[in-house]
């Protein structure tokens, strides 16, 4: 079917934008509502609720904590690309002179077209994800905004990984999906996991700076638009998404032989070191290789590590990483031992481990721990441990370790737990069940017995009438 050709200004037309700006303010709330409803010329609707959706004439205002310097998200419902213009630098202009950002900060961008004049061959409902991850140049956006391509907000979609070592590269194109894990998740410089509903949600554009390049935002929204669009109305693939997969699967024929040889690969990865319940005998490794291949394999293509342990606890079923630099990784279900880590870790443990920037969730951080800059979710932090400049938000979990200049918000504090002058400490809300209600008083004495003068049987008091006699 041949493609019916738009022009640039007819794609921008039929262009529909959300934005989500993340930033933090001393302002009073309700100046700051009044300031960015002059800014986008609508209604901004002040809310603690996280569930509270924008509309077409009012925009959310969610404040996320009450402090000195709480955390705000601006909420703005999807409207036409066009129309955005003066209120978004309004907003970029207003949180440059009144707000302040950092690594966790970002503008996210939910993008859908009106397929109703837009007539492409295929939709974002119904698009081939693998073809957006090949079209993106990831290179291009985090040239303008930095910060981004370490963030654990904001993972490459570029890191690929094969459902199993099988795989013909080669065919592998026009099904990637197939052979590949897709990124699908909220991790993600793009998030997919409203794509089935017609809505792509990009999360390139963010970090300490991203409010004072109103240009790069505006280049990067374009960037958006038209590469969506370029892969939902053209078929087949370009030769610059065939020599993109290129890059991606060039170290893999490597990595496929390593999948099928346990003894090819302790003889190039040398500086990774592998045992099972730390024996590192070759005919062990060998026996438990099918059980290691894929969590190992998948690491080092996520993460590029070079040197470190990698070890299979048989009694825990656990796997255990120790003196490794990961970066940009997303680990799930490892002990991690003396390492520096850069990314999101998910139902992790973790001992002597120095973590940047990074989201930890639903994990516990033992002992000697050093947290830096990060968002934890859902975590225990037992003694022996140091929180710096991160934004904790757990449900009942304990901190019991030394915190400074954090976030801590519904979290259970230890007895150990030492929390500096610069931490904002909030409780959760709970709710008051309403006062008992009493039954009518009477100050003179009531005789009830005429109620028992009622009964038909013998009053036997508080004898208990089936009792066994002994």
């Amino acid at each position: 079917m041949r493609p019916k050709e738009y022009s640039v200004q007819e794609v921008f037309n039929n262009t529909s934008i959300g934005l989500k700006f993340e930033f933090f303010s001393s302002k009073k709330t309700e100046f700051i509502a009044e300031d960015l409803g002059k800014a986008l010329a609508k209604k901004v609707v002040i809310t603690g609720d996280y569930k509270a959706m924008p509309s077409w004439s009012s925009a959310i205002l969610l404040k996320e904590y009450n402090g000195r310097k709480p955390r705000y998200q601006l909420k703005l419902a999807q409207q036409e690309f066009l129309s955005l213009g003066n209120g978004l630098q309004g907003v970029l202009s207003w949180i440059k002179e009144n707000a302040a950002l950092d690594y966790s900060t970002k503008l996210s961008v939910d993008l859908s077209f009106n397929h109703r004049k837009l007539q492409t061959l295929s939709s974002i409902g119904n698009m081939d994800i693998g073809k957006m991850i090949l079209k993106i140049d990831e290179n291009f956006l985090y040239n303008k905004f930095p910060t981004m391509e370490k963030s654990p907000f904001s993972l490459s979609v570029k890191k690929l990984v094969p459902f199993d070592g099988f795989m013909n590269i080669s065919s592998s194109l026009s099904t990637l999906g197939n052979s590949f894990q897709l990124p699908v998740s909220e991790h993600y410089a793009i998030d997919f996991t409203d794509q089935p509903m017609g809505i792509l949600r990009f999360n390139y554009i963010g970090g300490p700076e991203y409010s004072e390049k109103p240009h790069e935002v505006n280049e990067t929204l374009k960037y958006y638009i038209i590469s969506t669009y370029q892969v939902l109305n053209t078929s087949g693939f370009s030769v610059d998404m065939k020599y993109e997969l290129d890059k991606i699967v060039e170290s893999y024929s490597r990595i496929r032989r390593c999948y099928n040889e346990p003894e090819f690969f302790l003889k190039e990865f040398k500086d990774i070191k592998v045992s099972v319940d730390l024996k590192i005998s070759e005919q062990i490794i060998k026996t438990y290789w099918d059980k290691m291949r894929n969590p190992l394999l998948k690491l080092i293509m996520e993460s590029d590590v070079k040197s470190g342990y990698f070890n299979w606890d048989s009694d825990q079923g656990k796997f255990e990483l120790n003196k490794c630099k990961l970066e940009g990784v997303r680990l799930k279900g490892f002990n991690v031992l003396n390492c520096e880590v850069k990314g999101v870790l998910e139902n992790c443990h973790l001992w002597r481990t120095k973590v940047n920037n990074s989201r930890i969730i639903n994990s516990v951080i033992v002992a000697g721990n050093d947290i830096k800059a990060s968002l934890l979710e859902g975590c225990r932090a037992d003694r022996a441990n140091t929180i710096e400049r991160s934004y904790i938000i757990n449900k009942g979990e304990i901190i019991n370790c030394k915190v400074n200049e954090s976030i801590i918000k519904n979290a259970g504090l230890g007895k150990e737990a030492k929390i500096d002058e610069e931490c904002t400490v909030i409780e959760d809300r709970q709710k008051l069940a309403p006062p008992p209600i009493e039954g009518i008083r009477s100050k003179e004495v009531r005789d009830y017995k005429w109620i028992k003068n009622m009964r038909k049987t013998e009053d036997k008091g508080f004898q208990n009438e089936f009792k066994i006699k002994y």
